[in-house]
């Protein structure tokens, strides 16, 4: 074969395969350099440097594993690390590409995308950019606050602190009362301050910004304005949640709100009653402060808190199918009592046990010195966990804290 290319064409076999990019890779000699060589060849097409399942390609001169291994020798580590801190580099930058080009395109629509709607709109998961963040960072929501961003969700102390500092930074003043009323998109409102803070000025303090002295007393409201707040709190969530129940912390987590006592003080002064009393007045079902919150939905379920009210909604909204109250005994062979459990969902071809543990809220009781009604109830927590843990079940146990975050995070299971 080589004798009658070399009479007609005048090389041989094996330099007219290499002419066309094709080599004969036992006589073929391999170098250090030339595999730098293919590794830089192979990344122009694909956007990486090969794998192992690479190896042996003839259209980039990469041989077989054994050959690059020996080619190689004791520069293996050296070669490999080489290529592996600068894909790394180079997928860090994308990173920040990708990540500027979300917040460029939020504020454009002044709307922060939902951890599903990322994909929908052209953006990597919402897993991808968790992942690929600094290690402190894992959740959604705390990735859209990194990005200078108001999470589309109830907002963490956490993150009110990351906004409010570079609210303080883009402003390059002191901070005033005014600076948190009537938030527009991105911003923090007084009610999200009196709610972690209690004030103001207790914020200030906390943070170490200096106190403004106007910032020492609250801008005063008329009465009709504080008619007006309730009012526009009680339509927004009855076209948003088609609810009528209306809560303390309703009014506590608004926006456009003052401290509820500062409502109670106001109505009580003018109209002899109390806000709960003004909000029924106005065709509204008031609830009193804590998780309570009765509710029945159209098709006859009944939630008696607002954790209920707002799972069994979420699910609802996303087609999710479930079952409410089942009892152990009907999927625990050794169980013989009367507790049920809150939720049954099927994802997947997988059973999921939900119990909402609502009246253990870590942040109003020290879980190391349970006292009374709350001891019973951790017993009576632990017992249900027990017997899900006994039978191998997938289960999820969500207390207060877990519904300060979005509920697509306290849900993500339910759509993986």
């Amino acid at each position: 074969m080589s004798y009658i290319f070399k009479r007609n064409i005048g090389i041989n076999y094996n330099d007219f395969c290499e002419s066309y990019g094709y080599y004969n890779s036992k006589k073929r000699i391999y170098t250090i350099d030339s595999l730098k060589k293919s590794w830089e060849l192979f990344y122009i097409d694909n956007n990486r440097f090969p794998l192992t399942r690479d190896y042996s390609n003839f259209k980039y001169n990469i041989p077989d594993h054994k050959l690059i291994m020996d080619t190689l020798g004791d520069k293996k580590e050296e070669f490999f690390n080489e290529f592996n801190k600068r894909e790394i580099e180079q997928l860090h930058e994308y990173f920040i590409v990708r990540c500027q080009e979300l917040k460029d395109y939020c504020i454009k629509n002044e709307y922060v995308l939902g951890m599903r709607e990322l994909v929908k709109n052209g953006f990597q998961s919402y897993v991808w950019f968790v992942n690929h963040s600094p290690d402190n960072i894992t959740t959604y929501s705390e990735f859209i606050a990194s990005l200078g961003l108001k999470p589309n969700t109830r907002v963490t102390k956490e993150i009110a602190i990351k906004l409010i500092v570079d609210k303080s930074k883009e402003l390059g003043r002191p901070l005033t009362y005014d600076d948190f009323r009537n938030p527009k998109f991105n911003e923090i409102g007084i009610s999200t301050i009196n709610k972690f803070w209690g004030n103001l000025n207790s914020m200030l303090k906390e943070l170490g910004f200096p106190i403004n002295r106007e910032s020492m007393i609250a801008k005063q409201k008329t009465l009709t304005e504080l008619e007006h707040n309730i009012k526009e709190l009680c339509a927004h969530i009855y076209k948003t949640e088609d609810r009528r129940n209306i809560s303390l912390e309703d009014v506590e987590n608004c926006e456009w709100c003052l401290h509820p006592q500062t409502y109670n003080k106001f109505f009580k002064e003018e109209y002899d009653m109390t806000i709960g009393e003004y909000i029924k007045s106005i065709g509204f079902i008031p609830n009193g402060s804590g998780m309570g919150m009765h509710f029945i939905f159209d098709d006859g379920e009944i939630t008696t808190s607002q954790y209920e009210f707002y799972t069994s909604k979420y699910f609802k909204d996303n087609d999710i199918m479930y079952n409410r109250n089942i009892k152990y005994k009907d999927f625990i062979d050794t169980y013989i009592g009367n507790k049920d459990c809150d939720y049954a969902l099927t994802i997947n071809n997988k059973i999921w046990y939900i119990e909402i543990a609502g009246m253990l809220d870590y942040s109003k009781v020290n879980i190391n010195n349970l006292k009374g009604y709350h001891r019973e109830y951790k017993i009576h927590i632990d017992e249900k966990e027990e017997m899900l843990k006994s039978k191998n079940l997938n289960y999820k146990i969500l207390y207060p804290s877990d519904f300060k975050k979005p509920l697509e995070e306290v849900y993500s299971f339910s759509f993986d």
